[in-house]
């Protein structure tokens, strides 16, 4: 499919010491979705900014479709972006606000009319071409912002954020919006978010970013199954972290041994990964063994319930389906149990 955003080695100083991005180097295929993802402070905003142009770098380079854009201006990039307040004209209708990156083109009003009436049916907003953003909802004046950004049909689709203002089930809605327009157009895409939920549903590839650096790169579910360290498998979904120490190819947490899948590391001390939804409980001593602790708090969610569980100093996060709801109480004793080849180790 071939590169479509090439960023190499960039790095944004702001002072002698105050780094928003060290040395960042990240490709991007064309047609991907990819999310950087990470708390805030972690300069995934930053990265975007330099590629729409909107932030200088120090050094570095950035290219999009094989040409360095470090000294090309913003509107000159062709890089459509979304924004997460909508950014609209508010004196302008839902047609023309769409219309506008087209007309600074300086394309015929024929072909603007054509390429409007196509994304207003794209984003399902071909009744609302005559109101304005005032009388829009935000889900609303959210399509119309999306609309503007495509309906050039840009290199690449740029989002900031943009779902961070609106309710969860509206956000849910856009989400699958988002998604199937992505797929529909072949666009490639960068999304910024602090959501990891939104960054699991939507992408691709997710880049972890933390302190002005890229931690890790990789699709959804391996970097859900395999993260690179400590801070990763805390940042993306639930966990429970163990603190444990390897020696002879076990690992042993305060004298008990705790199943886990073989890994390079012959020795050391690290953490033991176990995701809630792979720890099996039970009120009774299962036969293979267990760690026994006490039940603190169940919490109904719906489609399952989340349990905490104490095992000596460590609280263990249980989340078990609904479908065969077991009923345990505040204080009863139990057991938890996992298969080895669902935990993993990390050394760090």
């Amino acid at each position: 499919m071939g590169t479509t955003v090439s960023v190499s080695n960039v790095t944004r100083r702001y002072a002698a010491s105050t780094y928003a991005l060290k040395d960042v180097s990240l490709d991007i295929e064309a047609g991907e979705f990819v999310t950087l993802l990470g708390p805030s402070g972690s300069g995934k905003s930053t990265l975007l900014k330099i590629l729409a142009g909107f932030e200088q770098l120090t050094s570095g380079d950035v290219r999009i479709a094989g040409q360095s854009v470090i000294q090309i201006p913003p509107h000159r990039r062709d890089v459509g972006m979304v924004f997460q307040h909508y950014a609209l004209f508010p004196h302008m209708t839902v047609a023309e606000n769409i219309a506008f990156p087209l007309t600074v083109r300086g394309m015929r009003k024929r072909d603007i009319d054509l390429r409007v009436a196509g994304v207003l049916e794209l984003t399902h907003m071909s009744g609302y071409r005559r109101r304005y953003p005032r009388e829009l909802s935000g889900g609303q004046q959210q399509r119309v912002a999306l609309a503007r950004a495509i309906v050039f049909d840009p290199k690449i689709l740029l989002m900031d954020e943009p779902l961070a203002a609106l309710d969860r089930h509206l956000r849910e809605q856009l989400q699958i919006e988002i998604k199937r327009l992505q797929r529909q157009l072949n666009m490639t895409v960068l999304f910024v978010t602090h959501d990891q939920d939104e960054a699991l549903a939507l992408s691709d590839q997710i880049v972890v970013m933390r302190d002005g650096r890229i931690e890790q790169k990789a699709a959804p579910e391996l970097l859900y199954a395999e993260p690179a360290n400590r801070f990763i498998a805390d940042f993306i979904g639930e966990s429970n972290l163990v603190p444990c120490a390897i020696e002879g190819g076990q690992a042993t947490w305060c004298g008990l041994a705790l199943p886990y899948r073989p890994s390079a590391v012959a020795a050391g001390a690290g953490w033991i990964l176990i995701r809630p939804e792979f720890i099996d409980l039970s009120a009774e001593r299962p036969a293979q063994g267990g760690l026994k602790g006490v039940l603190q708090e169940s919490m109904f969610l719906g489609e399952g319930t989340r349990h905490l569980i104490a095992v000596g100093d460590v609280s263990f996060k249980v989340r078990a389906s609904n479908r065969q709801r077991d009923t345990y109480r505040p204080g009863q004793e139990v057991y938890l149990n996992w298969a080895a080849d669902k935990a993993r180790f990390l050394a760090d």
